[in-house]
């Protein structure tokens, strides 16, 4: 599942619209260090919207397979993604 996938499908069970924008990362890491700068030098203390570690961790792939478990344990998910979303959305709605 592609990110892009996994976002459209948090939007659509919010009741969002996903993003449609994207941009390259070399054009997002001087733009977020301006704006952490800009935060630093007025001491703003809540974070900025967008910080070097977010920016770097959107654009690394950190997808896993789970193609060995599945061949060699039989491994499958106890709980579709779709029914995953909606328990997660349930559980936050409650402790809320």
């Amino acid at each position: 599942m592609s990110w892009q996938d996994w976002v459209s499908r948090w939007a659509d069970a919010l009741g969002v619209k996903a993003p449609r924008l994207s941009a390259p990362y070399w054009a997002m890491l001087p733009l977020t260090a301006f704006l952490v700068g800009i935060y630093k030098l007025f001491r703003i203390k809540s974070a900025p919207i967008l910080t070097l570690y977010r920016i770097r961790i959107m654009y690394k792939d950190l997808a896993f397979s789970n193609r060995k478990s599945v061949e060699k344990l039989g491994y499958s998910p106890a709980v579709p993604f779709e029914e995953s979303i909606k328990r997660t959305l349930d559980f936050y709605s409650s402790v809320k």
